[in-house]
């Protein structure tokens, strides 16, 4: 536990708060403890932003303690031998073992999920009563592995965008990408469609991530990724774009986040088909072609925009908004706390 996390209120909160009965209460084991502002965003999207409003909802979430005892406990990615250990000694003494994944570990990526990473998984997997999954890809992925696998999403919180994008104009438009730096090299892929465009129509593209990926070739702009000023970074943009590399198996198994997000906003998202992103009102690109067609039309029409954002910022709220998803999570942990 790092200093910064044991100074942090919001940690500080979680360590001291009165805890119900064993029965109803469930521990989080994180595979990092930072501060709110510092962990990473599965942590945030899948522990922190959960805990308040599942325990609205009658589950007693918390940070695990040692000390209490658990009806279960969740391993947030958390499976290093030392989380293997616990998840042994806790099981042994009747409680359920509940692992959140984000990430396709069964295939082989050599970035995101390499062999250790893998090894360290089949150990754990025996060890676990349920898997909560984000997106409907690893569900599949996962099915068989473990005696239940369930698929909640990853949550947006609604309340970070109290109002919506206002389009207008059709030159100096920014094309924005929100995400890891390392991962924002993906917008390399159609790096001739994007300097095509922005060339034609004097647009930019926007990098918004925790440092500048410094990607070369792009005319491009870069805001510090901040939980704070993430309304204020999208209020500045005009068009989401979430580009992927489909050939990995790792990229196939995202949550619909890095769509939903901006379109919670009110932004308009194209992207690559990743299957989380079906069913939104993202526009999915299959090629080059479809990349610069989706592009120009929603550049040379801000009524267009104004209307995919808009129904873009509906099926955040309706699907994603984090009480919606919050009520899914508790409705999978009462099936494991069942007797």
């Amino acid at each position: 536990m790092t200093l910064a996390a044991l100074t942090s209120p919001f940690v500080l909160r979680e360590l001291l708060r009165p805890s119900l009965g064993r029965r109803s209460r469930v521990g989080w084991v994180l595979p990092r403890l930072w501060p709110y502002r510092s962990a990473d965003a599965s942590t945030r999207l899948r522990a922190y932003d959960l805990w308040g409003p599942l325990n609205a909802l009658g589950v007693s979430a918390e940070l695990y303690r040692p000390f209490l005892n658990y009806g279960a406990v969740v391993f947030q990615k958390a499976f290093e031998p030392h989380h293997l250990a616990l998840a042994r000694r806790l099981r042994a003494k009747g409680v359920k073992i509940v692992l959140d994944l984000n990430v396709n570990y069964v295939d082989f990526d050599p970035e995101f999920a390499p062999e250790y990473k893998r090894r360290a998984l089949d150990l754990m997997l025996p060890e676990t009563d349920a898997l909560i999954v984000s997106s409907g890809e690893l569900e599949r992925v996962y099915r068989g592995r473990v005696p239940r696998v369930v698929m909640v999403p990853d949550p947006v919180p609604a309340g970070l965008f109290p109002s919506a994008k206002v389009h207008a104009g059709t030159r100096g438009l920014r094309l924005v990408y929100c995400g890891y730096a390392v991962k924002a090299r993906e917008v390399l892929a159609i790096a001739p469609v994007l300097r095509r465009v922005c060339a034609q129509h004097d647009a930019r593209v926007l990098f918004v991530c925790e440092k500048d990926p410094k990607l070369p070739g792009l005319p491009s702009e870069f805001k510090r990724y901040s939980q704070r000023s993430l309304a204020a970074a999208f209020a500045a943009a005009d068009i989401a774009i979430a580009p992927r590399d489909l050939s990995r198996p790792y990229n196939l198994g995202h949550s619909a986040v890095k769509v939903a997000l901006p379109m919670a906003a009110g932004l308009p998202a194209v992207a690559s088909p990743v299957p989380s992103y079906e069913g939104s009102p993202a526009l999915l690109c299959r090629s080059d072609e479809e990349w610069e067609s989706a592009l120009t039309s929603l550049i040379l029409d801000p009524e267009r925009r104004a209307a995919l954002g808009a129904a873009g910022r509906v099926f955040a709220r309706r699907e994603l908004d984090v009480p919606v998803v919050a009520a899914r999570y508790a409705a999978a942990l009462r099936q494991v706390l069942l007797p």
